[in-house]
C-alpha cells in the first residue's frame, strides 16, 4: 500500500513538472515570436550603419575627403551599386 501511494505521488509530481515545462516552452515561443520584428529591425539598422561606414571608407580610400561634394556623390554611387547587387541576388533566388 505504501508503494502505491509513493507511485501516485511521483506521478503527480511528474505531471506538475511536465506541465510547468510545457508552459515555460510555450511562454518562451510567444516571447520570441513577439520580438522577431524588433530583432529584424535592429539587425537591418546595424547593417545599414555598417554599409554606410564601409562606403565612406572606400570613398576616402579613393582620395575623397569626408564632407566634400565628390565624397557624397561617391557614397550615393556605392549605395546604388549595393542596391543593384542585392536586387540581382534576390532575382536569382526567385528562379532557383
Amino acid at each position: 500500500m505504501k508503494c502505491s501511494k509513493a507511485i501516485t505521488i511521483v506521478r503527480e509530481v511528474y505531471d506538475w513538472v511536465e506541465s510547468a515545462l510545457w508552459a515555460t516552452t510555450i511562454a518562451f515561443v510567444i516571447y520570441f515570436l513577439s520580438n522577431v520584428p524588433e530583432i529584424a529591425r535592429r539587425a537591418e539598422s546595424i547593417r545599414t550603419m555598417n554599409n554606410a561606414a564601409e562606403n565612406s571608407a572606400y570613398c576616402e580610400k579613393w582620395g575623397m575627403k569626408r564632407g566634400d561634394h565628390k565624397h557624397m556623390l561617391c557614397m550615393m554611387d556605392i549605395q546604388e551599386l549595393r542596391k543593384k547587387i542585392e536586387q540581382d541576388f534576390a532575382d536569382q533566388g526567385r528562379f532557383l
